[in-house]
Formats: structure tokens, C-alpha cells, sequence
């Protein structure tokens, strides 16, 4: 399955890493497969809250430069973008925890 850019849909960071990827492939596992997700679970009409897992530093305005490596640039720009459409177009975000161990469970 491909999306409408033609970026495998079953394309996985942790298979491939975020650093190889271009920053439409980024987007495309880490915004809109999470937008598409929380998506299906407000449609379902029972899911009322959700937990979302980010990462330490996501920012939608950040730069993209660089590679999508974890802890450069564009990785917090994709998934601070990542979290706006989950917020945007999901369920109503309970908690967005992140992958540093010092802020894990951290409620925004």
C-alpha cells in the first residue's frame, strides 16, 4: 500500500531509520500515518482520549535542515508536526509523552 505520494504506507522508522528517509517519507510515517490514525479513532466514536508518544524537543517550526537522524532538526520540526495533527484531528490528547526517560509521562 502507498500513499498519494507514493511513500510506502508500511514504511517503518525503526526498520529503516528516520535518517535515511527524505522529509516526505518522514512526514508521511510520523505525521500522517498519525494523523490518519487518531483520524479512525475519533470516527469510531469510542475513543475519547489518547496518549501519544513524541519525543523530547518537537517543534513544528523547526528547522529542516539536516537529516532526520533522532535529536537533529528536522526530526523535532516532523514530530512536533506530528503532534499538531494528532491534537488537530484526533481525539482529545490526554497526555504526549516523550522518549526522554527524565520527561516520560510529562503532561503538556
Amino acid at each position: 500500500m502507498a500513499t498519494s505520494s507514493g511513500t510506502p504506507a508500511a514504511c517503518s522508522p525503526r526498520t529503516i531509520g528516520t535518517a535515511k528517509l527524505t522529509i516526505d517519507q518522514h512526514r508521511t510515517v510520523d505525521v500522517e500515518l498519525n494523523a490518519a490514525f487518531a483520524r479512525g479513532l475519533k470516527a469510531s466514536g469510542r475513543v475519547n482520549h489518547l496518549s501519544f508518544m513524541s519525543a523530547v524537543g518537537a517543534n513544528p517550526t523547526a528547522s529542516t535542515t539536516a537529516s532526520g537522524a533522532a535529536g537533529g532538526a528536522r526530526y523535532h520540526r516532523v514530530k512536533g508536526e506530528a503532534e499538531e495533527a494528532v491534537k488537530s484531528r484526533g481525539p482529545r490528547i490526554r497526555r504526549i509523552g516523550t522518549t526522554g526517560h527524565e520527561n516520560l509521562g510529562r503532561r503538556r
